[in-house]
């Protein structure tokens, strides 16, 4: 298609074509990055077009806002993590878990994480590459490169994953071939089936990320804390996707959730296998 044909009705199928590819996945491309993609790309090319004179109206009125899809927040439970934790299989996936869950780490920048990352000194988690699009990458944005502070128990998780790999291996959490964790392999084979022992309600692997937001915040962490420790510039999306959940805030750190976890977990037991 020339330039000069373009109208208003081409913008609209090229939006829907985006938002409903086949092989596309739903969490890719959101309200805000398409917006980004249409305004900032395809609009700079033809606000280019028509300056030189190769379009006969300026596009500017065809780009609209799009929304963005509603956030999808389902936490479990302090009681609820416990369980969950019980529940797996295999000693490495409940330490695995127990950092997903501590940490509020994205699966991509988990799966990334290696021995470099750990600083047992200090007790930090520098977070520092990731999985983009299946390939290991640095962090681009500053807030995503972050250091997050250890809590006893994702220590003690890391210590015992440490003395079972001896440190070896690229990945601090790797499959059986020493390579990188896949999350469609992780949710069937372990997440779903962990569900249903102890017959929690199916979610998504994200939730752990959501649980350790909601549940900090429910025992009065500060917002701008746990925005730090998730890697958000601001705390404008902890309160847009947590606000039900921020209550009698006191403290900066997490030691209301230390708390509240050392007290259901009592009488609780592990695998302790290497």
């Amino acid at each position: 298609m020339k330039l000069r044909d373009t109208r208003s009705a081409h913008i609209d199928q090229l939006t829907n074509t985006i938002k409903t590819r086949p092989e596309r996945k739903k969490s890719e491309i959101g309200g805000t990055r398409l917006t980004v993609l249409l305004r900032k790309v395809t609009r700079s090319v033809l606000d280019l077009a028509y300056e030189r004179e190769l379009m006969p109206k300026n596009p500017h009125g065809w780009f609209k806002k799009q929304r963005e899809e509603k956030i999808d927040i389902d936490p479990f439970s302090i009681e609820e993590m416990l369980a969950f934790l019980a529940a797996l299989p295999e000693p490495r996936w409940q330490r695995y878990f127990t950092v997903a869950f501590g940490t509020g780490m994205r699966p991509s920048d988990q799966f990334a994480m290696g021995w470099e990352h750990i600083d047992f000194k200090v007790k930090l988690i520098y977070v520092r590459q990731g999985f983009v699009k299946g390939r290991l990458a640095l962090l681009k944005t500053e807030e995503r490169n972050r250091d997050i502070e250890m809590f006893p128990h994702v220590e003690q998780a890391l210590r015992e994953r440490w003395e079972a790999t001896q440190g070896q291996g690229q990945y601090v959490f790797s499959n059986t071939d020493g390579g990188p964790l896949h999350l469609d392999n992780l949710r069937n084979r372990v997440w779903n089936p962990t569900l249903e022992r102890p017959g929690l309600r199916p979610r998504n692997p994200y939730q752990s990320r959501h649980s350790y937001a909601s549940q900090l915040l429910g025992e009065g962490a500060d917002p701008a804390w746990v925005a730090g420790m998730m890697g958000h510039s601001n705390t404008r999306m902890i309160v847009l996707k947590y606000r039900k959940y921020i209550r009698n805030r006191s403290q900066q750190d997490g030691r209301g959730y230390m708390g509240a976890l050392r007290q259901a977990s009592e009488g609780m037991h592990y695998d302790n296998r290497p």
